[in-house]
């Protein structure tokens, strides 16, 4: 029978025939890309681990005795950096407590005890008057120093006073002066 109306013929569109070609050709692509990917990866390891064999063979004894005295070194230095920057400054003490003292008050002997927070101090003054300023000078400290306790008191053959104090302490006195 022939058909009076003609049909309008169907053809695919070429524009997707080819976009379905490249979406395949990019899959197929990326695919292969991470296997080679893979595949060397391996490879690259196994080399490593073939030249880190060499070089332990090559290391003679000595080398592996002097590497492990650096690396004993190395861990003793690391070390006293922690207990360096931890420990208390002593010297900021002297610097801190420099600033509390009487013009007319002598110290013959300080002892300080940092990690007890202690200090005991022998001096002399010229008067009484003096040493009681500064025994209210430093129990007025009260950010620094906790207390102060005058252990002994002896009049001098020039009419001054010697005496001991025994200072307890804040750790705030260790720390640098705020300028």
């Amino acid at each position: 029978m022939i058909d009076l109306i003609p049909k309008k013929s169907t053809r695919e569109m070429p524009l997707k025939n080819i976009l379905l070609f490249v979406a395949a050709a990019l899959l197929i692509a990326v695919i292969l890309s991470y296997a080679i990917l893979i595949k060397l990866e391996a490879a690259a390891k196994l080399t490593i681990q073939d030249l880190e064999g060499e070089i332990l063979k090559a290391a003679t004894r000595e080398d592996r005795q002097a590497e492990q005295k650096v690396l004993g070194y190395e861990k003793k230095i690391k070390s006293y950096a922690d207990l360096s920057a931890k420990s208390k400054k002593v010297s900021q003490f002297f610097e801190n407590f420099e600033n509390l003292i009487h013009p007319q008050v002598l110290f013959s002997s300080l002892e300080v005890t940092a990690g007890s927070l202690r200090a005991a101090v022998k001096g002399k003054t010229a008067s009484f008057q003096t040493l009681e300023q500064q025994l209210i000078f430093l129990g007025n400290q009260k950010d620094i120093i906790e207390s102060v306790d005058l252990t002994d008191i002896n009049l001098n053959k020039e009419g001054g006073a010697d005496f001991s104090l025994n200072l307890t302490l804040k750790p705030e006195i260790f720390d640098a002066i705020k300028q």
